[in-house]
């Protein structure tokens, strides 16, 4: 490379740089709901988009442009996508008046232009694009569009209004036309890609697979660095954006949980006027107040509550379920494989969002791997002790999430009779060590029940949700009483009871969800399963994975609910590492049909994999979880900043719960002498009896975010 090329190329990257650094400094604005305007997050995306500049010379000068393209179109994608609740497509006209969103609009026109432009002048190239699209493929894309291209709960209550009917059918189509174009676009860079730096890349991969050089190091080192790069941004996720604070209103109810048991105890006495701390999936009865939710993630959440840092018991949790993920996924996968599947789920931020958050799923798939794990060697090697060891981790599983517990149990009993009756091998031990295991574990949920609601048999959460819900009950099932009534919940459970109709409708809102929160593909994040499932016959091992996927989905219908948009289809989630194999073989499926263009598919597999955290992530941060729901960690920093309302009853005045549960997170659930306490305010007669009640302590009041519009304020006595 020149002299003069080189200081071209420095300037792209301290350009680039800058941008993206100054895109720290710019002042966003607010929204209702979460998330801030998109001015910083469009620098970045620009600044992001100039680096391939810098690589002009290694990439080759039309691949260079197409990578900076692809870089701002798929910002574009991003910004015309409702980042909360039920995302969609901002299609309408007015909708794409807001500016940002009328940039990314005409950012992917220009992608657009260029790729059908350059498609139809690489007339051999179209022509075996065009090839590989037989019947099978576009039936099956088909069928995958109706089913994840768009949500349709946010048309069914509107189902007699057209033109919702043809809201719904357009998002459809623009949902395939641009992941169409998105395909185009990584073929064209994929085609245009300097073949040198193709031959350079491929070297090292060989010297990584060969163990030689740093490349043979860092990959000896893959699944540490994996689960320390999850650890590492779920962690700075869970401090800079979510606030050391659950931004689902469960996650209060664990942190509550979670200090009772670091406490000793499943419960602590009730406040003697309980109403003043009324919060979602809390309880009280017989004297004793309790959260309503499974006592197993609590159990290790524990840990952080007593250390002082729940915030990073899940991060951790997320670090380990990667590095132990790798360690199943070499138990089914060759080596190649199950580093790049665990690549790919490092980089997923359905797990990195998951993993900064405080809810139950990172203990749910860390042991599900290890109970795998530990079932699989169990057949392998006719260990008892192996089954014993499995049979526990799916037992706490239960105590985690009952229905997935019950659910990868099952899965992995099957397994070990699979072993069982191929290899003729006697296995009652093994299986009696299996079972004996959960049920040891697992009964610790009875002696939970036992101790809150004075029944083995009744779990809190059912007769907390017959007294929220009269005429409802939440169990297994189909019929009118199953679930909430109607409205609770909005478009995520618009029909009464649950029926076929509710089938459908969750299926399709998890399946929408994994299309975009599962790798953050502008492709769609199931591209690479469709291929796979297009292409015919499939291997042993793909088959029992696709029928895991079924189990799973047909199980969670049984619930009636579907879990929502938080965090991704999180309901799901147990589904995250077989959607990750199975993706990784409609990889090596396509490079063996494409053979010899193998190490460019891998190259736009790359592109993708690149784009997601710098692009998609950081969309995700912008536009959804800053503020999300209405979360923040106020009221924890005004107390480290007024050091006299510690130990005091501070009142907390707001209209919304999540406001008010922000505060509670920070109460000791025994109200012990010398804690703070934070209780709703709730007219001054009450405060007066609240006051009486908890006499001897320093009252202050504040007022929250709710109300103030602002951050929390400490309300000045002398000003009322």
């Amino acid at each position: 490379m020149s002299a003069a090329r080189r200081i071209v190329s420095l300037g792209w990257l301290l350009l680039g740089l800058a941008a993206v650094v100054g895109s720290f400094l710019i002042e966003t604005t607010a929204r209702a709901g979460g998330g801030r305007s998109l001015e910083a997050y469009w620098l970045a995306v620009a600044g992001l988009a100039l680096l391939p500049q810098a690589l002009n010379g290694s990439l080759g000068r039309v691949a260079a442009r197409l990578a900076s393209l692809l870089v701002l179109a798929t910002g574009g994608w991003c910004a015309l996508t409702r980042s909360t609740w039920l995302h969609h497509l901002y299609l309408r006209p007015w909708e794409l008046a807001v500016p940002e969103r009328a940039l990314g609009l005409g950012l992917v026109v220009l992608q657009t232009l260029v790729v059908v432009t350059l498609l139809r002048r690489d007339r051999a190239l179209f022509v075996a694009i065009r090839k590989r699209f037989d019947r099978r493929l576009f039936v099956v894309l088909a069928l995958a569009l109706l089913a994840s291209g768009a949500h349709a709960t946010l048309v069914y209550p509107h189902r007699d209004e057209p033109r919702y009917l043809i809201f719904f059918v357009l998002q459809l189509a623009v949902v395939a036309a641009m992941a169409l174009i998105n395909l185009g676009h990584l073929v064209l860079l994929a085609a245009r890609l300097d073949g040198a730096l193709l031959e350079r890349a491929t070297a090292r991969l060989r010297a990584a697979e060969e163990g030689r050089g740093l490349a043979g190091k860092l990959r000896a080192r893959l699944p540490l660095i994996a689960g320390v790069w999850v650890t590492a941004v779920s962690a700075l996720i869970s401090w800079f954006v979510l606030d050391r604070v659950p931004h689902v209103p469960d996650g209060i109810a664990y942190l509550f949980q979670a200090a009772t048991i670091a406490g000793g105890s499943f419960s602590a006495p009730a406040p003697s006027i309980p109403e003043a701390f009324s919060v979602y999936l809390m309880d009280v009865r017989g004297g004793q107040w309790y959260a309503v939710t499974n006592p197993g993630f609590p159990l290790l959440l524990a840990i952080g509550v007593k250390i002082g840092c729940a915030w990073l018991v899940n991060p951790v949790l997320g670090g380990l379920s990667i590095f132990a993920g790798h360690g199943l996924l070499r138990r089914l996968l060759d080596r190649r494989r199950a580093d790049l599947a665990t690549i790919m789920l490092a980089l997923s931020p359905w797990m990195i969002f998951l993993a900064a958050s405080f809810m139950t799923h990172m203990a749910t798939q860390l042991f599900a791997i290890l109970g795998f794990i530990f079932a699989l060697d169990a057949a392998a090697q006719n260990s008892s002790r192996k089954g014993l060891l499995a049979g526990a981790a799916f037992g706490f599983v239960l105590l985690v999430r009952p229905l997935d517990g019950l659910l990868l149990g099952v899965f992995a009993g099957l397994v070990l009779l699979a072993g069982w009756w191929r290899e003729l091998r006697p296995r009652f031990p093994v299986l009696l060590a299996f079972g004996l295991g959960a049920v040891l574990v697992s009964s610790v949920l009875l002696v939970f029940s036992r101790a809150v609601t004075g029944s083995f048999l009744e779990p809190p959460i059912n007769a907390y949700i017959a007294d929220l819900w009269p005429g409802s009950t939440n169990r297994l099932g189909f019929g009118p009483e199953v679930g909430n009534p109607p409205q609770v919940w909005g478009p995520l459970d618009p029909i009464r009871g649950h029926g076929w109709r509710d089938v459908l409708l969750n299926s399709n809102q998890n399946l929408a969800n994994l299309q975009m929160e599962l790798f953050g593909w502008p492709i769609g994040s199931l591209a690479l399963l469709l291929f796979l499932l297009a292409r015919g016959r499939l291997e042993g091992r793909a088959r029992a994975v696709l029928a895991l996927l079924a189990l799973l989905a047909a199980g969670y219908n049984l619930y009636w609910f579907s879990g929502g948009p938080d965090f991704g289809p999180r309901y799901w989630f147990s589904m995250i590492l077989p959607l990750a194999l199975l993706s990784v073989l409609g990889f090596d499926r396509l490079r063996a049909e494409l053979h010899p263009a193998g190490a460019r598919v891998g190259a736009a597999l790359a592109a993708l994999l690149l784009l997601v955290t710098p692009v998609f992530c950081v969309w995700r941060i912008s536009a959804r979880y800053l503020d999300y729901r209405g979360f923040h960690g106020g009221y924890r920093r005004l107390l480290e900043e007024h050091e006299d309302m510690r130990g005091g009853l501070v009142l907390v005045e707001t209209r919304e719960e999540i406001d008010y549960g922000c505060a509670f997170i920070l109460n000791d659930p025994f109200l012990s002498e010398g804690s703070t306490i934070f209780a709703r305010s709730r007219g001054t007669v009450a405060d007066f009896e609240l006051i009486r009640a908890l006499g001897g302590r320093r009252v202050f009041r504040v007022r929250g975010p709710a109300g103030t519009g602002r951050a929390v304020e400490r309300i000045d006595p002398r000003a009322r």
